[in-house]
């Protein structure tokens, strides 16, 4: 992870899977010009959401302590975070009328990489 996180160009990634964390943050990191951040437990993303403030949440659904949508939820809840769009992916997706209610845009897995770093795009860029 870098060092030097603009607030304009960071992602936070929240996935409790080392291997799927390290693939996706090192395509992120390749493939876009955005710094990743990568928390692996949900009370870690709590503790660093702020610093830098993140263009873009991509949260896994199924993670320890609490699942991605209540994760969501919570970190929309700090002040200045409201707005911040949230990419969820997950084998097992939670029902798309949840999905919907939070405005979050969902891929299941296994998830297209091409896909997947159009909808970073195109949630950013939005």
């Amino acid at each position: 992870m870098s060092e030097d996180h603009s607030p304009r160009n960071t992602i936070l990634f929240v996935e409790d899977d080392a291997e799927i964390g390290s693939l996706f943050f090192h395509v992120l990191v390749e493939e876009t010009p955005y710094e990743v951040v990568l928390a692996t437990h949900p009370l870690e993303a709590l503790s660093i959401v702020k610093d830098p403030t993140p263009v873009l949440f991509i949260l896994n659904y199924q993670l320890p302590v609490m699942d991605g949508l209540h994760l969501c939820d919570q970190l929309h809840r700090h002040r200045g975070l409201e707005d911040i769009p949230t990419l969820m992916i997950s084998a097992t997706l939670p029902e798309q009328k949840e999905l919907d209610r939070r405005g979050i845009i969902a891929l299941e897995k296994p998830v297209d990489l091409d896909t997947f770093l159009a909808t970073v795009h195109t949630l950013i860029e939005q």
